[in-house]
C-alpha cells in the first residue's frame, strides 16, 4: 500500500518536539510577529494555568511521555519559563493587572 495511512500513529507523542525554553525562545526571536505572539501568549497561559489551579486547589495535568500526569501547580517539573517572561512583555505588552500571578 502506498500513500498516507489512515491508521493513527501510536508513536505520535514520541515524535512530536517538546515545548522547550530554548524552543520558546527560538519563537521569541525569529522575526515572525505571528509567531512570536504566539509563543508569548503560550508562555502566559502557562503561568495562567498554574495560577488557577494553584487558586482552585486543583491539580496540574501535563503530558509526561504521551501520558497525563497530575500534579501540583507548583511542581518543579514543568519547565520554567522565566527567563522568556522580559521578552515576552517586550513583544506582546498587556497591562500589568491582566498579566497572570507569578508573571515578574
Amino acid at each position: 500500500m502506498h500513500g498516507v495511512s489512515m491508521m493513527p500513529n501510536q508513536n505520535d507523542h514520541d515524535v512530536l518536539p517538546q515545548v522547550t525554553e530554548g524552543s520558546l525562545l527560538a519563537e521569541l526571536t525569529c522575526g515572525d510577529i505571528d509567531r512570536q505572539r504566539m509563543a508569548a501568549a503560550f508562555v502566559r497561559v502557562m503561568y495562567d494555568v498554574r495560577a488557577r489551579d494553584r487558586t482552585a486547589g486543583t491539580p496540574l495535568i501535563l503530558a509526561v511521555n504521551g501520558e497525563p500526569v497530575e500534579m501540583a501547580p507548583d511542581s518543579p517539573l514543568p519547565p520554567d519559563f522565566s527567563a522568556l517572561i522580559p521578552l515576552v512583555k517586550a513583544i506582546a505588552p498587556i497591562p500589568e493587572d491582566q498579566e497572570p500571578a507569578g508573571f515578574v
